[in-house]
């Protein structure tokens, strides 16, 4: 646990600078852990790791019955640096109290003081609720809604032979399939078609959703790839300022240079198991997956 909790404090540097002129060790996370206010008991004293679908995103210190009964004093709430600006801080402490006042046990938050590390999403709190289960520790708490870039890719196949674009972007060069953005309002199979069309001069027809590739940007927006594919085509092929447009053969592949990791986005566009390429971040670094 101490692992996991030192990686959540060194996404909080800021944090530990102001309030500890140093960085987090884990001896300083045991010290944490450990650390009781006087008057109070340490069987009552609860040391958490936040998990929202098995990701680490934040961590909670709090004391039970802590100079009132069935009351609840957090010392500490920490957010994942990783996770600032997405509100999870806020829906956690939102749901926390919300179901603190469901519950009936207490008539109000004695004493509510936050204080926020500008510019960071760590919070150091002393917070006043009543009860004596905390529900929202087990993650639940998360935002509805968040803002959202959608792209489509095409793979038009022709028995073993697949059409691919030498892509010119340098945010993301080399060789995929075509593609683009989703337009405002537009549905996603009439974006594919369109922006096939723009790319390769091709009319394609049934193009089937079959996976979808996904990750946060800098800018905490969602940006989602739909991967479709299709055999059904017609129209003259020609290229445009996107990259050059050809056909080659499935197996031929790996000869040419690839855009980054499309291989791995490749066999999702293939495979029957498989229908998410997905980028997170784990301990400060890019991981991905296939699911």
């Amino acid at each position: 646990m101490l692992e996991k909790v030192l990686n959540i404090y060194e996404t909080n540097e800021e944090y530990f600078k102001i309030s500890m002129n140093g960085k987090p060790s884990i001896e300083s996370a045991i010290e944490d852990k450990n650390d009781i206010p006087p008057g109070s008991n340490f069987q009552d004293k609860y040391y958490k790791i936040i998990s929202i679908n098995g990701q680490d995103i934040g961590i909670i210190d709090y004391i039970m019955n802590y100079l009132d009964e069935d009351a609840i004093y957090i010392g500490l709430f920490m957010i994942n640096g990783d996770f600032h600006r997405q509100g999870y801080g806020k829906a956690f402490i939102e749901e926390f109290t919300a179901n603190m006042r469901e519950k009936g046990l207490g008539t109000k938050l004695m004493d509510e003081t936050i204080n926020i590390l500008k510019n960071e999403g760590c919070k150091q709190a002393s917070l006043w609720v009543y009860e004596t289960n905390i529900v929202c520790e087990r993650g639940t708490a998360m935002t509805r809604s968040e803002q959202a870039i959608f792209t489509n890719m095409c793979m038009i196949y022709n028995e073993d032979y697949i059409l691919v674009q030498d892509r010119q972007n340098l945010d993301w060069p080399g060789v995929t399939f075509p593609g683009g953005h989703v337009e405002y309002g537009e549905s996603f199979v009439e974006s594919v078609k369109r922006e096939v069309f723009e790319e390769t001069g091709l009319i394609i027809e049934n193009p089937i959703l079959c996976g979808v590739k996904q990750f946060q940007t800098k800018q905490n927006q969602r940006y989602v790839v739909l991967f479709f594919k299709t055999n059904q085509f017609e129209g003259n092929l020609k290229s445009s300022k996107e990259g050059d447009v050809f056909w080659i053969e499935k197996e031929n592949l790996c000869e040419y240079k690839l855009a980054p990791d499309f291989l791995d986005m490749f066999n999702i566009f293939e495979s029957d198991n498989l229908s998410e390429f997905y980028y997170y971040k784990e301990h400060g670094k890019w991981q991905k997956k296939l699911l």
